[in-house]
């Protein structure tokens, strides 16, 4: 009896040992501190390696990053991978994302998580995309999730959207501003979307898109007759 007794507080005492390591391992990658990247080469370095914080510390204009004019070559732009799960603080800067190259591409594919925020006072990180292509977009997401905390998300042409949702994809807009450009009307495929949901049929019922704040921007709804003050009493209408 003496013998169980004694073997069962041994267990109870190895239980009780692993609850202040299960705390510490859940909060260990927002203990880390943020790396902080100035150049768009020590950004894509960083998401490639796994960071799991990083923070901008300037502006960063990537029209000449590889070749003057030509903006981001498609197998230089960047992938969230399955497993990563990657906070991008913007820290009061732009990232300024641009290509020339023409097709269905995107700077940002997310397969993983991605957060997006900007922890500055005066809340005018944002990153801006522009570029040529048709059916693009600065951000798909293929299975992961995408989730805007606060900063700016915004496209200066009117042939591309902000965030496109596909395959079981999720997007989450806790905060910030979307903001898109003028649809464009004289396209057999117009775009100009702030968020677009494509998908096959089979995938329809997993995608999400969340909207808890934030806001959502579009000379779409002008040229509507209509303005943002519409769009969010549509969605508080639907208890977004």
């Amino acid at each position: 009896m003496r013998k169980q007794i004694t073997s069962l507080l041994l267990t109870l005492a190895m239980l009780l040992s692993l609850v202040p390591t299960l705390g510490v391992t859940a909060s260990a990658a927002e203990m880390l501190p943020f790396y902080e990247v100035g150049t768009y080469q020590e950004l894509r370095s960083a998401v490639l390696s796994g960071k799991p914080r990083i923070k901008l510390k300037n502006d960063i204009n990537t029209r000449d990053v590889y070749a003057s004019g030509i903006g981001i070559p498609e197998d230089e732009m960047i992938t969230i991978g399955y497993n990563a799960d990657i906070t991008l603080d913007l820290n009061g800067c732009t990232l300024a994302l641009e290509t020339l190259v023409r097709g269905g591409v995107n700077f940002f594919t997310v397969y993983g998580e991605l957060e997006i925020k900007d922890s500055s006072p005066s809340q005018n990180g944002k990153i801006t995309g522009k570029f040529p292509a048709v059916m693009a977009s600065m951000f798909r997401t293929d299975g992961g999730t995408l989730t805007l905390q606060s900063g700016t998300l915004m496209t200066y042409s009117n042939k591309n959207d902000v965030i496109t949702v596909g395959n079981s994809g999720h997007v989450v807009i806790n905060g910030g501003r979307i903001c898109s450009g003028t649809w464009d009307t004289s396209s057999a495929s117009p775009c100009g979307y702030a968020v677009l949901a494509v998908s096959d049929i089979a995938d329809v019922e997993a995608m999400e898109v969340i909207i808890n704040d934030g806001r959502v921007l579009s000379q779409n709804l002008t040229a509507l007759g209509l303005d943002e003050n519409w769009l969010n009493q549509q969605l508080k209408q639907r208890g977004a």
